[in-house]
């Protein structure tokens, strides 16, 4: 993948675990090229940037053009990029949000699955990438299993949904290619299972 990240206009983060954030702090300081350009924005959690646990540095939090924070029913605004907060989710007692990208990309980031989620989320978008981190539930564990993306994927309707995000256990014992192709046959609509370079466009 042909990438450079000073072609970033906007950094978006879901949420402050480490998985997910630990490269938020490199990719700042490589989209403003060490600082030398002021043109980046970042859309997070509040807790990314405030409190005990976030993970934002100071110093490169001073060379963004613009920080919004995410909240439930909000739309958030940077160029022509609009980012609605659809659903503030529970993740291990941290601050999460399911995402819609200009109106047509829905992202469905790691949470519990809750039956709100199915009346909330709107419907029919171009794309739906859901965080799958188990392949059968755990009552114990706070992430979507391929049941609950399964569920999810009928409700909504996407004209194609990426399944990503996968736990250890999940790719030790099945191949997300044939979880994907499985969630086809199941839903009647196209599921991808994301791979590591992969490019979306909608």
């Amino acid at each position: 993948m042909d990438f450079d990240p000073r072609n970033l206009d906007l950094i978006v983060l879901s949420h402050i675990h480490l998985d997910h954030s630990a490269d938020v702090n490199s990719l700042i300081e490589s989209a403003t090229d060490g600082g030398k350009r002021h043109h980046v924005a970042l859309f997070a959690p509040r807790s990314a940037f405030e409190g005990e646990d976030k993970v934002i540095l100071p110093y490169l939090r001073r060379r963004l053009a613009y920080e919004a924070f995410f909240e439930e029913g909000i739309i958030l605004e940077y160029m022509s990029i609009k980012v609605k907060a659809v659903m503030r989710h529970r993740h291990h007692n941290t601050e999460t949000y399911a995402l819609l990208f200009n109106g047509k990309l829905l992202y469905v980031t790691c949470a519990l699955f809750e039956d709100r989620m199915l009346d909330v989320y709107p419907k029919h978008v171009k794309v739906m990438i859901i965080n799958t981190t188990l392949y059968d539930k755990k009552v114990h564990i706070e992430h979507l299993s391929v049941e609950d993306a399964v569920k999810l994927i009928k409700e909504v309707k996407p004209q194609k949904a990426i399944i990503t995000h996968f736990g250890y256990d999940f790719l030790k014992s099945h191949k997300p290619e044939e979880v994907a192709k499985h969630i086809t046959s199941l839903t009647g609509i196209e599921t991808l299972a994301a791979y590591d370079g992969m490019e979306v466009y909608f």
